[in-house]
């Protein structure tokens, strides 16, 4: 019995001895699984500050899209203009005189009658085509009538079937098959072809202020007056007006609140001026405004704005079908990433640098306090492909990495750091001295808000923290018991044995 008491005691004694390295290994153990944690944490952060960067990538869209689709409008607006304003012209006159004689008559006696003027009392602002070519009756058949006026219909309020039709002739100076096309079309003579062309350019055109009640012609040096007027309530071009950027149709893209004036319009487009909306710096001016009541009033008065008037342009600027629609497609098509990437690279940035948030993310949780390794002015400059670098899970030493992770963090815990793999960590990723060290500091300070951001996602029983303790705690008492006992088991042996 003695010996047997002797031998289970030994054991004991052994196993209880065997756990103490046991109880040091699994303490390691959840360190390391406490310092992945910050991998998780991470993506975490990641996913609640996206929807903040993706407002900010939208107003960073803003201006340059905009000023991208203004500059395809200036090029088309004499066009625009002069077309549109030639087919409502037109249009009004027929549909006046249909109401009348009907529409056939209206338009025949429009095209071929040489005494235009007389025979409508003088009651129109333009005359006919036969009149205005001065040959007498231009004998246009039914068919020319027709396919003439139906070509000026196609979307007439952009005067695209005009300028078409001019273009086409202009085609045809040089281009007899071309303008066999045409007289076989529009079932008229060449001549008539050109007294068509000769009445819109010659007759038309040079009226087209004074018919579409505008200050002065459309022409490049004026054509921003002109997009302005149609950006602030759709003057010139009433209807949808599809402007094409990079390939793409975009429809409802202008202000329309009737409520600015011309000089208002051009102050709050000026790229120049940074606190304007079309500003890269200003857009921004405005976006914070609308939490900062001081800022708005700032703002107000320095481009002459009722409140209404802010309070319109806001929504115009910020309003989601706008960003997503208009705003972020174009940026995107700017540049080579998409709003989505671009948004992304802003969380990097701000763990990195504090770039878009200098007093930091805590508004949105607590345990985000310290997420940034800098702030400006003093932020380390690390760039956006390195931070994506160290950040992304498949990179064998960055930060998301379940092997690279625990590099830094022993780096990190160090006192006399491994300078080789210090140097190895800062040369893969491009590191200076100072951003390296930066991070290490880092990842010591942010480690327990990891922990809690963790602990508050995955909703434990335990923080992981307590966990760690507990269960450390746990196995070196496990240890001391049964190597207390198994001393105790020798201990007693011995005696009975004397």
């Amino acid at each position: 019995m003695g010996k047997g008491k002797l031998v289970a005691g030994i054991i004991l004694l052994i196993i209880g001895v065997g756990l103490i390295p046991a109880s040091f290994g699994m303490n390691n153990l959840l360190i390391r699984r406490m310092d992945e944690s910050i991998g998780t944490s991470f993506y975490s952060i990641q996913g609640n500050l996206l929807p903040y960067t993706f407002e900010l990538t939208y107003a960073e869209a803003t201006p340059p899209a905009l000023l991208a689709l203004k500059a395809v409008a200036e090029t088309d607006i004499p066009g625009v203009v002069n077309g549109s304003v030639t087919y409502y012209a037109i249009r009004d006159v027929i549909t006046d005189l249909a109401t009348y004689i009907g529409e056939t008559n209206a338009t025949e006696l429009f095209f071929n009658d040489p005494a235009w003027t007389v025979n409508t009392d003088s009651n129109y602002s333009i005359i006919g085509i036969s009149e205005y070519s001065g040959l007498g009756n231009l004998s246009f058949t039914k068919l020319a009538i027709s396919r003439t006026y139906a070509k000026f219909k196609e979307s007439g309020h952009l005067g695209i079937g005009v300028l078409d039709y001019l273009s086409d002739y202009e085609d045809a100076i040089s281009s007899i098959p071309t303008r066999d096309a045409l007289t076989l079309y529009f079932n008229s003579t060449w001549e008539q072809i050109s007294n068509v062309s000769a009445y819109i350019y010659d007759y038309i055109f040079p009226q087209i202020p004074t018919l579409g009640g505008f200050p002065y012609a459309a022409t490049p040096a004026t054509a921003e007056d002109f997009f302005f007027m149609q950006w602030v309530n759709s003057s010139i071009v009433p209807g949808t007006w599809r402007i094409s950027v990079l390939g793409t149709n975009y429809n409802i893209w202008e202000y329309k609140q009737y409520d600015l004036r011309l000089n208002e319009t051009r102050d709050l487009w000026d790229p120049l001026n940074t606190s304007a909306p079309l500003n890269d710096e200003g857009i921004f001016e405005w976006y914070y405004s609308s939490n900062n009541a001081t800022l708005a009033n700032e703002l107000t008065t320095k481009f002459n704005l009722n409140q209404t008037q802010y309070e319109n342009l806001m929504r115009y600027f910020f309003t989601r079908s706008n960003k997503e629609k208009i705003f972020g497609p174009i940026y995107a098509g700017l540049q080579p990433y998409s709003i989505s990437t671009l948004a992304s690279d802003k969380v990097y940035l701000q763990w990195a640098n504090g770039e878009y948030f200098p007093n930091g993310i805590a508004f949105i949780n607590l345990f985000y306090e310290g997420f940034e390794v800098s702030f400006p002015p003093e932020s380390v400059g690390i760039d956006v492909a390195t931070a994506r670098l160290l950040w992304n899970g498949n990179t064998l030493h960055g930060l998301a990495n379940t092997t690279g992770v625990h590099l830094w963090f022993e780096l990190a815990r160090s006192t006399e750091p491994d300078t080789t793999v210090y140097n190895m960590l800062r040369t893969e990723f491009g590191l200076t001295t100072t951003q390296m060290d930066e991070i290490l500091t880092w990842l010591i300070v942010f480690e327990p808000n990891s922990l809690d951001i963790l602990n508050e996602d995955q909703d434990l029983d335990y923080h992981p923290e307590v966990m760690a303790q507990y269960l450390t705690t746990g196995s070196y008492i496990t240890a001391g018991i049964i190597g207390f006992i198994g001393l105790m088991f020798t201990l007693t042996s011995f005696k009975k044995e004397r």
